[in-house]
Parts: structure tokens; C-alpha cells; sequence
């Protein structure tokens, strides 16, 4: 009968609805599954590290209980955990149930997050010294905190940096990041916030950033002489809106308008001659069109682990 085919036809395209959501997250080492690694050093290096906390990794999930089983969804998820820099390996296994509906389980590894930097080189003496720490999981939750030092002796040059960084500001899909730098000629800081593309679903995207340097000019003449400085004062704003065309998924076709204005200002210092004039201020403003077109295609791998 037509209408009884139909009927089978469609009931058999629904994805089942999802009853539950496990999540298996496991350390730098999982023990559980290779028990033989349960000594130094992997011991030492698990305690030393703290895991991602739960929520962190489930708040990047594309579905949720009591939906549809949507299977690029759930690939996207895969894709979204694997690009954390805190996580090594992500996979999300579908288990059926008798009731008719699927259980997903995904099984996440987290990776070392803490990268220390030293770094001293000279000839006769210490020229160059190179000291930092970025921690790309703060305490579990998923923030990035680095700071760096750098100087250099023969040019008496010395800079600090911080940066932070929170890709889901009070768990929502907004992201922050700021940035200080202070040297001995200037210093710099900058500040971006936006909400990104997060999945081939989203609709819309938003970025706003600024940065602010101020920095020592020295002018030189054509023998590499000082003859004069000046204070350059600069001021760089953007801001960003984009949007999805069309409804594709293997094809996600997306649009935006940019616009970064830029002012400059320059202002004498105790450096500066009297007689010497220093340039004049500048104001750029510019409006940009993004055209981007990106094709998916998911390719299911095994054992990657054994390729070479």
C-alpha cells in the first residue's frame, strides 16, 4: 500500500532519540586500560596534572538527551573536543537500546598542558636570557594563563608578557582574550572578544578587538645614527559580523563585513631636539567584505595510534 510504504519509508530515516549521555574522561594515562603504565614516571606525571573538569568538556556537546541521535552532529562534537589544546583523543561510541533509543558514550584523553620555556645563550657571557610558562588548562576549567620574560644585553632590551585567555566566558560560546606587554621602550595591550562559528549550524558571528601601543621611535640618519626620538601613540580597532548563507552542511558557505579604523599620534620626548619637527598624526579607516566557503567531510579512521 502507497501510504503504508511511505510511512515505514520515513519512520525508518528518523535518527533514534538520545536516552543518554556518558562521558569517559580519563588522565594523561589511563591506568584502567593499561594497567602496565602504572609506575614512574606515569604515575608521577598524572599527579602532577590536573583533568579537565567534567562540565568543561560536556558544555562543548552539539546534542543533548531527548534529541535525535544526529550523526554529524555528533561528529562535529568529536571535531570540537579533538581541537581543545587540552585534549589529546576524543571519540563518541553509539550504543542501541532495547527501548529503541541510543546511548552515546564518549571517551576523552586529556594531553599535558604546562609548557615551561628557558632559554639562555651568550658568547662569553649571558646575552640572551628566555624565560616563560603558558598553562593551556587552568586548573581544569579549560582557560589559558601565559606569561613571558625576554632580554637582551647588547641591545639592554628586556619584555614581559601576559596573556589570558577564556574561550567559553561563564560556560556561554562567548571568548575573551587579553594580552600586556611592557618593555622598556613602550608597552601594549589588547583585548578581544567575540563569539565564533562554532558548528556548520551557526548561524551568526561576532568579534570586536583593540589594541593600544605606545612606543619609542628613534630616527635614524643614513650613517645609523641617532639624531632624534619621538613617542608614537597608537590606537587599532575592529569589528567583525558574519553570517551563514543557505542551510548546507558539506558545503558551509558563510559572509561578513569588517571594519578597522586606526589613529596614530606622536608626541615629543626628552630625546627629542627642539628644533626637530616630529611627524604628523595619521587616521586610517577600512572596510573589508569576508567570503568563505568551506566543505566538510568526516573520514572515520582506526588505530590512527599504529600509523606512520
Amino acid at each position: 500500500h502507497p501510504s503504508l510504504w511511505a510511512g515505514l519509508t520515513k519512520s525508518d530515516s528518523v535518527s533514534p532519540i538520545i536516552s543518554r549521555i556518558t562521558l569517559r574522561s580519563t588522565d594523561i594515562f589511563d591506568f584502567e586500560t593499561n594497567p602496565y603504565l602504572k609506575k614512574f614516571p606515569y604515575t608521577w606525571i598524572n599527579l602532577l596534572h590536573i583533568q579537565t573538569k567534567e562540565d568543561i568538556l560536556r558544555q562543548e556537546f552539539l546534542v543533548h538527551v531527548g534529541e535525535e541521535a544526529d550523526d554529524f552532529l555528533i561528529q562535529e562534537t568529536e571535531r570540537n573536543l579533538r581541537a581543545l589544546p587540552f585534549v589529546r583523543a576524543a571519540r563518541i561510541g553509539r550504543f542501541p537500546q532495547p527501548d529503541g533509543t541510543v546511548v552515546l558514550v564518549a571517551f576523552v584523553s586529556d594531553s599535558w598542558t604546562t609548557e615551561p620555556q628557558i632559554n639562555i645563550q651568550g658568547i662569553n657571557k649571558l646575552d640572551d636570557i628566555e624565560l616563560g610558562f603558558k598553562e593551556k588548562n587552568l586548573f581544569g576549567y579549560g582557560k589559558s594563563l601565559e606569561f613571558a620574560y625576554n632580554t637582551d644585553s647588547d641591545t639592554d632590551f628586556s619584555q614581559r608578557t601576559y596573556r589570558f585567555t577564556d574561550p567559553r566566558v561563564f560556560g556561554s560560546r562567548w571568548r575573551f582574550k587579553g594580552t600586556l606587554i611592557d618593555h622598556n621602550t613602550g608597552n601594549q595591550q589588547e583585548v578581544e572578544v567575540g563569539r565564533p562559528f562554532f558548528s556548520a549550524d551557526s548561524r551568526w558571528s561576532v568579534r570586536s578587538s583593540f589594541k593600544h601601543v605606545v612606543e619609542t621611535i628613534d630616527e635614524i640618519d643614513a650613517d645609523n645614527r641617532k639624531i632624534s626620538e619621538f613617542e608614537q601613540d597608537k590606537g587599532i580597532g575592529e569589528v567583525f559580523g558574519g553570517i551563514k548563507v543557505g542551510g548546507g552542511r558539506k558545503v558551509v558557505n558563510r559572509v561578513g563585513l569588517r571594519y578597522k579604523k586606526e589613529n596614530q599620534t606622536f608626541r615629543p620626548t626628552a630625546g627629542t631636539p627642539d628644533a626637530r619637527d616630529i611627524p604628523q598624526g595619521q587616521e586610517f579607516q577600512s572596510i573589508f567584505v569576508d567570503i568563505d566557503s568551506s566543505r566538510t567531510n568526516y573520514i572515520k579512521t582506526t588505530r590512527v595510534e599504529k600509523m606512520t
